[in-house]
């Protein structure tokens, strides 16, 4: 039973219950989840175009040595396969009929304010040190981190219109001007 449904306490008013568990117990289970979860991105270290060749090893092998590196650059061409634009590119965005639409992204930086709790760790830290380095005879100035951070936000347009004459591309468009597809997006934040 544990302390906390039945109130009961030992002689020395300290809960006979193992709970809260040892400090190193909490942390085995997180290491072994960090540890699995770095191995699986190690082992999975191949482009996403190296992994849809090797789903379609077969068929990649059978195109002319030209399209093979085309396709290994990520590139294409008008009298491509689906196939082969699907394995060069990825999955499109949006398939409708003989027309496949392909993202692209617009990305860039802003200075943002950082949250009071790492502001705080980080301005404790640096305190810290500059306690330290004062003990030691050191004439440091404290100077406090800075209060704001580099963050990326980007969103997507569509970049490329391909359209197919049954599974052979015929033309590759670009819209002229830009058409957002995350346009509900708060970009100036």
């Amino acid at each position: 039973m544990s302390c906390a449904s039945n109130r009961r306490r030992s002689q020395k008013g300290v809960c006979n219950s193992s709970f809260p568990a040892k400090p190193g117990r909490l942390f085995l289970p997180f290491f072994a989840l960090f540890v699995l979860l770095l191995l699986s991105v190690l082992l999975s270290g191949c482009s996403a175009v190296d992994n849809r060749i090797r789903e379609r090893q077969a068929e990649f092998d059978s195109y002319p040595p030209d399209v093979q590196a085309l396709i290994k650059n990520g590139q294409i061409r008008t009298g491509f396969t689906q196939t082969q634009v699907y394995i060069a590119w990825g999955e499109p965005y949006y398939r409708g009929g003989s027309q496949w639409t392909y993202p692209g992204y617009d990305c860039k930086k802003f200075q943002v304010l950082k949250d009071e709790y790492e502001f705080r760790r980080q301005y404790e830290d640096e305190w810290e040190e500059y306690q330290k380095k004062k003990q030691k005879g050191d004439k440091a100035i404290f100077v406090p981190p800075a209060r704001y951070k580099e963050e990326s936000r980007c969103r997507r347009y569509i970049k490329d219109y391909l359209y197919f004459d049954g599974s052979i591309l015929k033309r590759i468009d670009s819209p002229p001007t830009i058409t957002w597809i995350d346009a509900d997006w708060d970009y100036k934040r």
